[in-house]
């Protein structure tokens, strides 16, 4: 797994990815550190609420019946909030990877 997020790392695009049970931040790429100004021991470990504030909302599965047909992606325009309390849009690609036992929502998310 170390190999991916290195990967990940590389990214211009900021990468988060959240723990699906407790949504917590597990991994955040260096393009979103920079851009959110947290260091990594700042953010992971973090309630995803903390770089947005919508986050938790977009993350809970749609109620039975809300129109999401059982899709495991969706993309939608969010606001991330840096540490420094500043506010810039982002298109954001949310999609669920299972990692053995672990499943996950990783967030691509560049600015709109």
């Amino acid at each position: 797994m170390k190999v991916a997020l290195a990967d990940l790392d590389k990214s211009r695009d900021e990468i988060v990815i959240v723990d699906a049970g407790t949504l917590r931040i597990r991994h955040v790429s260096g393009a979103a550190l920079e851009r959110l100004g947290y260091t990594r021991d700042e953010v992971e470990g973090c309630d995803v609420s903390v770089i947005g504030p919508e986050y938790p909302r977009e993350l809970l599965p749609a109620p039975h019946g809300a129109g999401d047909n059982g899709q495991r992606e969706r993309r939608i325009l969010i606001e991330h909030r840096a540490r420094d309390g500043s506010q810039y849009l982002m298109r954001a690609h949310i999609r669920i990877h299972r990692v053995q036992q672990c499943l996950n929502f990783v967030i691509s998310a560049v600015l709109a």
